[in-house]
């Protein structure tokens, strides 16, 4: 039995040794990959704000909010859309730490909450969807002098949600959601 305690005391000793905590405001610009979200909407701009557990050496799990709203025209640019995205992860970030930087890979799942007003009355006004997506990042920290830090980051995110693109005509649209974001953030670690 003192054996195998003493294993788990040696084996969770990382747990200990880095323990850090870091906290993070971002804001970058979002470009969707498809097509049709391009055309009504275009990019944008969106924030949000990120939490990281450095577990053990090099190893981060990190949770993250984003949120991107941005009207748009739609049916031949002649009808007012409004659309509310709402990202937020659960993922792991690999770094490699470099002399007064680091840069790191990660990837996530991604719970995905889409709100969109719509004035027409040929498609439905207020539609609300969610679901499960993926994200992957890569970016450099560099470390700013009493615990700060500076981060600029590239991301990916994907989720395709089925769309009825008339109240009258039942045709099923695909939509991806996601896209490329390119971002800076400023964050403290504890």
């Amino acid at each position: 039995m003192k054996k195998w305690l003493l294993i788990l005391l040696t084996a969770a000793a990382p747990l200990y040794a880095a323990n850090e905590v870091s906290v993070q405001g971002k804001v970058g610009f979002f470009y969707p990959s498809d097509s049709d979200f391009q055309d009504i909407y275009g990019g944008g701009f969106i924030y949000g704000a990120e939490v990281d557990w450095r577990y053990i050496p090099m190893f981060d799990l990190y949770a993250d909010a984003m949120y991107f709203s941005k009207g748009g025209k739609s049916l031949g640019k002649e009808r007012h859309t409004r659309i509310k995205l709402l990202p937020v992860s659960l993922g792991l970030k690999v770094s490699v730490p470099l002399p007064g930087m680091e840069v790191y890979f990660g990837v996530a799942a991604k719970h995905f909450n889409l709100k969109i007003h719509n004035d027409s009355p040929y498609v439905s006004r207020n539609v609300t969807k969610n679901g499960f997506g993926w994200g992957a990042k890569a970016g450099v920290t560099v470390c700013l002098p009493c615990n700060f830090f500076f981060d600029i980051f590239l991301e990916y995110m994907r989720k395709k949600f089925d769309f009825n693109s008339s109240k009258r005509v039942i045709t099923h649209v695909d939509v991806d959601v996601g896209g490329g974001v390119i971002g800076g953030s400023i964050g403290y670690r504890f």
